[in-house]
């Protein structure tokens, strides 16, 4: 999309990829086998699987914008979140089954393991936004 907002609703399939240029995009309950990719220059990015992951890739990025990924609770994987001048928190659950977080400001990189650390791997990725992750 160029200056439209993009939002996509109980879709399966191999993989998903949307792009944008200014609008926010949001991908709820979706199913996918490989990888999902959703990406933005200006405008927020919500991305939400309807099952517990275990494998593929998630890659949401933005410019000047807001991601934000809610994961299903049985999800196993690991996540590396990029910032150059936003926020970026979490909770979700670690190896051990206890709830773990990230806060974090400004120029930020991390990496954690979510539940058994093995299976899907998750990149979030923001020049001038606030990244937000959650296991529910």
């Amino acid at each position: 999309t160029v200056s439209v907002n993009a939002e996509v609703e109980k879709v399966s399939g191999r993989t998903l990829r949307i792009r944008s240029v200014s609008g926010d995009t949001q991908a709820s309950d979706i199913a996918f086998e490989e990888s999902a990719s959703l990406e933005t220059v200006s405008g927020s990015v919500l991305f939400a699987p309807r099952n517990p992951l275990s494998a593929g890739t998630i890659s949401l990025n933005a410019i000047s914008g807001d991601l934000e990924l809610k994961l299903p609770a049985e999800t196993n994987g690991s996540v590396e979140i990029t910032t150059k001048s936003g926020d970026a928190e979490g909770k979700f659950k670690g190896a051990d089954g206890k709830d773990q977080t990230i806060s974090a400001t400004g120029m930020t990189a991390v990496a954690h393991s979510i539940g058994s650390g093995s299976g899907v791997k998750i990149m979030l990725a923001s020049v001038s936004g606030d990244i937000s992750i959650r296991q529910e």
